[in-house]
C-alpha cells in the first residue's frame, strides 16, 4: 500500500531516544522518535554503527556500503526499534530471538523511491535478508555460491526493495482488506519452499528475483483475491475441490513476467503435474534436463497458459480495459479486477459466507439485546470469532461445543434465493436438509446409506425451498428486494458500503430493552416485531 506524504524531517539529522515511551534530551541519533519512542539510548546509538550488538548485520558484506544507501538502513532500524506507530502491522511469531513482528507496514512511495535511489549502485549477495546468511563469524556474510550483484539486479523496482528486503515488513498487499487469504497464507507465500506446497522455486539452481517476484504475486492472486468467481471450476482431487481455469491475465503481465523469467531455468513446461516428490518437495524428474525458461516457453502466452495447466490464460486486452485480470495493483487506486466483463459476471457463481451483522433476529429480541449488540456481533458458535476484528486477525477465543447461538429467518433478499436457486439448480446434492443426517465417520461428510444423488432442483424444487430449507429455517425468501433496505443481501460490493447495516438498523431500531422493565414489555415488543415483519413479507 502506498501513500504519498510531505517529507518535513532533516534525513541528515539523527537524535537518541529515550528509555521506554518519553522524551529524551541526548546527543543526536534517531531524532523522530525522541520524544516519544519504544527504543532506549543505547539502542539508537547501536543503530548507526557497521556492525552492532542489536543484530550482529554487516552492511559491507559485499564491499563497502556507499554512505546514501546506508543512510537509509540506520533510519529503517530506528522505525523498527523505536517507533510507537506500528501497532496494526504487529503480528504474533514463534522465533527464539522475538515474540512479534511487523508486516506489510506501508512505506511512504517517496520512501521506496529514495531507498532504492540511493541503493541501487550499492552491492549485496541476497533478495532476502532476514534468513540464509553465513553467520559462523559471528556477523552475516554472504552464502557459499551466492554471488555479489548490484541492489538492482536483486531489487529491480522500489516495490521490490521495500516489500522484499525484510520478508514484506513493508505480505500480499493489494488484497490486504478484502481477501481470501489469512495472513499467515501471505507469510508462506514469501518462502523458498513454503508450507503451501512445498514447491522449491529453485529447483534448477537459483531462480533470479525478479522472475520469482511474478510467482510470489502467482500465489497471492491465486489464494487471496476474491475476484475470480467467473473462473472456479469444480475438480475431483484430494488436495481441493475447486480450480481456476483460464483466468484472462493482461497481456502486460504476462509479458513482463516471461521477460523477467526468460534467463531463469526450469525443467518442466507443466509445473501442475510430474514432479520427482520423493524428498518431500519437487524436484526434476530423472533424465529431464534443465534450460532456461525460453526454451520451455517460447512465448508469453506459454508462460501463461501452459504453466499451471491452463489456469491463466494470455488476455489481448491491456491493464485498464476492464477485460483482464491484472496479477498486482496499487490498492490506493483501487481494485481493477472486480470490474468483470458482463457476461462473466452473469456466470459468476454466488459466494456462500456466514451472515456476521444480523445475528438470530427471534432469538435476539426476545433475549433482550440491545442496538448495539445486534449491529455489531458474532454469533456464539464454532469457528466464530468472540467479537469482531479484521478478517487478518486470528482470535482465540473459541467455543469447544458446536455452537451456543444460531440464527432463524434471516430474510434473504428474493433476488439472492433466485440466483442462488437457478445457478445451483443442475449441480447434484443427496439431501434437503443440510444441518442433519449427514455421514461423518470418514471425519468428512458424506451421503448416508440409501440416499440418491439428484438435482438440487429435485431436493428444492423453487428458490424458496433452497433459502429456507438447506439450513433449516437459518433464512427465509423475502419478498423485498435488493437495496429496499429490509432485506438481507448475501454478497456486496465493500466499496459501495455494506447495506445489511441498514437491515439490521430497521429491525433493531424498536429495540428499547435497555430502558423496558423485565417481564411483559420485552414479550410484547417481541411479539410486535414479529407481526410486524410479517406484514411486511
Amino acid at each position: 500500500m502506498i501513500y504519498t506524504r510531505q517529507r518535513s524531517q532533516n534525513m541528515e539529522e539523527m537524535a537518541t531516544v529515550a528509555q521506554g515511551l518519553s522524551p529524551m534530551s541526548s546527543p543526536p541519533q534517531c531524532s523522530p522518535w525522541r520524544k516519544n519512542a519504544c527504543c532506549s539510548v543505547n539502542t539508537s546509538i547501536e543503530a548507526h554503527k557497521d556492525i552492532s550488538y542489536l543484530y550482529r548485520f554487516n552492511w559491507d558484506h559485499c564491499g563497502k556500503m556507499e554512505p546514501a544507501c546506508k543512510r537509509h538502513f540506520i533510519q529503517d532500524t530506528c522505525l523498527y526499534e523505536c517507533s510507537p506507530n506500528l501497532g496494526p502491522w504487529i503480528r504474533e511469531v514463534n522465533q527464539k530471538w522475538r515474540k512479534e513482528r511487523v508486516l506489510g507496514v506501508p512505506l511512504c512511495k517517496e520512501d521506496c523511491q529514495i531507498w532504492w535511489e540511493d541503493c541501487r549502485t550499492s552491492y549485496t549477495c541476497k533478495s532476502n535478508w532476514h534468513k540464509g546468511w553465513n553467520w559462523s563469524a559471528g556477523y552475516n556474510q554472504c552464502p557459499v555460491k551466492a554471488a555479489c550483484h548490484r541492489f538492482d539486479f536483486y531489487f529491480p523496482t522500489p516495490a521490490a526493495l521495500c516489500n522484499e528486503i525484510w520478508s514484506h515488513s513493508y505480505k500480499c498487499s493489494p488484497w490486504k482488506n478484502n481477501a481470501c487469504c489469512f495472513v499467515n497464507t501471505s507469510i508462506e507465500a514469501h518462502k523458498d519452499i513454503s508450507s503451501l506446497y512445498r514447491f522449491d522455486w529453485d529447483h534448477c539452481g537459483k531462480m533470479e528475483p525478479a522472475c520469482k517476484r511474478h510467482f510470489i504475486q502467482d500465489i497471492c492472486l491465486y489464494e487471496c483475491s476474491p475476484n475470480l468467481g467467473p473462473w472456479i471450476q469444480e475438480v475431483n482431487q484430494s488436495w481441493r475441490k475447486e480450480r481456476i481455469l483460464n483466468v484472462p491475465l493482461c497481456k502486460e503481465d504476462c509479458e513482463s513476467w516471461w521477460e523477467d523469467c526468460r534467463t531463469s531455468y526450469t525443467c518442466k513446461s507443466n509445473w501442475h503435474r510430474g514432479w520427482d516428490w520423493t524428498s518431500g518437495y519437487n524436484q526434476c524428474p530423472v533424465k529431464v534436463a534443465c534450460h532456461r525458461f525460453d526454451f520451455y516457453f517460447p512465448t508469453p502466452a506459454a508462460l501463461c497458459n501452459e504453466i499451471w495447466s491452463h489456469s491463466y490464460r494470455a488476455s489481448n486486452y491491456s491493464r485498464g480495459s476492464g477485460r483482464c485480470i491484472q496479477m498486482w495493483f496499487d490498492p490506493v487506486l483501487g481494485n481493477p479486477n472486480e470490474e468483470l466483463p458482463l457476461q462473466e459476471r452473469k456466470e459468476m457463481p454466488w459466494k456462500l459466507t456466514p451472515l456476521l451483522l444480523f445475528l438470530g433476529w427471534m432469538t435476539s429480541v426476545c433475549n433482550a439485546r440491545t442496538r448495539t449488540d445486534l449491529l455489531n456481533v458474532c454469533m456464539d458458535a464454532k469457528h466464530h470469532k468472540a467479537e469482531p476484528g479484521p478478517e487478518d486477525k486470528l482470535h482465540n477465543q473459541v467455543n469447544q461445543k458446536w455452537r451456543k447461538e444460531r440464527f432463524l429467518n434471516v430474510p434473504l433478499c428474493k433476488e439472492d434465493c433466485q440466483s442462488w436457486w437457478e445457478d445451483c439448480r443442475t449441480s447434484h446434492t443427496c439431501k434437503s436438509n443440510w444441518h442433519r443426517g449427514w455421514d461423518w465417520t470418514s471425519g468428512s461428510n458424506k451421503c448416508p446409506n440409501g440416499t440418491t444423488c439428484r438435482t438440487f432442483e429435485a431436493y428444492f424444487p423453487t428458490p424458496a425451498a433452497l433459502c429456507e430449507g438447506l439450513w433449516s429455517h437459518s433464512y427465509k425468501l423475502s419478498n423485498y428486494s435488493r437495496g429496499s433496505g429490509r432485506c438481507i443481501q448475501m454478497w456486496f460490493d465493500p466499496a459501495l458500503g455494506n447495506p445489511n447495516e441498514e437491515v439490521a438498523r430497521f429491525y433493531a431500531s424498536a429495540l428499547t430493552a435497555e430502558a423496558w422493565p423485565q417481564g411483559i414489555r420485552p414479550l410484547s415488543l417481541c411479539l410486535a416485531l414479529m407481526l410486524s415483519l410479517w406484514l411486511h413479507d
